[in-house]
């Protein structure tokens, strides 16, 4: 790796055991970026398209996979990979169970791994999804990290993957070719003969994403393999990494017009659609699913913060408001006062933490 020069996008270190040991490992993706990654090119740098697992302690490499000269050798993994990788613990056991990664060109990837086993059989996996669209000009693309939760219906369970993507002719360009994208992994709770979970032989592609910007996905009519929120109708471009906060999808984007207003946008994470708010302060373009910002903090991470109480705020940067609706102590609803408190409080809506000495204890004899 010493002769190209690369960003480090290592996830935290984490526990994966390895021929019955355990061992803290980084997740390392070749992360550069150059003009080979414009539309449509492939890169022959190795380290590039590729992603290693590097032991904490020795900083030997471990295992590693890319299109050609790695422990796994994938034709398709041909684009360089510049965003952290996506880490899950199924099991909830301190291992790591897989990982996500999506390349430059919109292609997913997942990795599962196979703890307890040795260094040639620990992981498998392969290409999941194909996110870009081949009818736009050539433009370097950039795609945030892919944000991961795990969501149990009656009649399934699949992991949900959402991703933004970053299309522009220029910084200061007119056109907008973003989008936020929602994809259903339920292969990952299935599995063969072996015992062991499989990637589908065919990825999903962008004709099993519904368009959700004016219509609404039956989930259990099983016909989509997830949504596509296309963002051009209403121009607006991403600056922050959608994240996903109890089924909401949240992210900052910003109108790139002279006024370059800054707003936060929240859509349901189950069917792409606008968020549903308990106080509506609407608006013209996209009514209950945004909400003005200050535009010096459109690019922080959107985040939530819990108090000692075990109320829960939404945050950007600075600024917060409760993230779930709020009484006085005559039990009245207090009105939010602007459309990010309106937009926050319905992230967890009528939201009532249980505290200690808030019960009392019968004794049955």
């Amino acid at each position: 790796m010493q002769d190209v020069s690369m960003q480090s996008y290592a996830s935290s270190p984490v526990t994966i055991n390895v021929g019955g040991k355990d061992a803290r490992v980084l997740v390392v993706p070749g992360a550069g970026i150059n003009t080979t990654d414009l539309y449509n090119s492939a890169t022959t740098l190795l380290p590039e398209n590729a992603v290693y697992l590097i032991d904490d302690d020795s900083g030997h490499i471990i295992w590693s996979v890319s299109q050609h000269g790695a422990a796994l050798n994938m034709d398709a993994m041909q684009f360089s990979i510049n965003t952290k990788v996506s880490l899950v613990d199924h099991n909830y056991d301190g291992h790591a169970d897989l990982f996500y990664v999506i390349d430059t060109q919109g292609q997913v990837f997942r990795f599962d791994i196979h703890n307890g086993a040795a260094p040639g059989d620990l992981i498998s996996g392969g290409l999941l999804a194909q996110l870009h669209d081949p009818s736009h000009p050539a433009v370097t693309r950039h795609y945030f990290p892919v944000d991961v939760t795990e969501v149990s219906s009656a009649n399934e369970r699949y992991n949900a993957l959402v991703v933004g993507s970053r299309v522009m002719e220029n910084p200061d360009g007119n056109a907008v070719y973003d989008e936020v994208i929602m994809v259903r992994d339920a292969s990952v709770f299935k599995s063969n003969d072996s015992g062991e979970s499989i990637v589908p032989p065919s990825p999903v592609s962008r004709g099993m994403l519904k368009e959700v910007a004016s219509s609404t996905i039956d989930l259990q009519a099983g016909q989509y393999s997830g949504w596509r929120l296309a963002l051009n109708t209403l121009q607006l471009t991403p600056v922050s990494a959608p994240v996903i906060i109890n089924y909401q999808v949240l992210f900052t984007a910003y109108v790139n017009n002279q006024d370059c207003h800054a707003y936060l946008v929240a859509r349901s994470l189950i069917d792409g659609e606008q968020t549903a708010r308990h106080n509506t302060i609407s608006d013209e373009r996209m009514p209950g699913s945004l909400a003005e910002i200050p535009e010096r903090l459109v690019d922080k991470t959107v985040s939530v913060l819990v108090s000692e109480k075990g109320y829960p705020s939404l945050c950007v940067g600075e600024l917060c408001a409760p993230a779930s609706v709020l009484r006085d102590d005559e039990g009245q609803v207090i009105p939010c006062d602007s459309s990010f408190a309106c937009l926050a409080e319905s992230v967890f809506g009528m939201f009532n933490p249980v505290q200690r000495g808030s019960w009392s204890i019968d004794v049955e004899r």
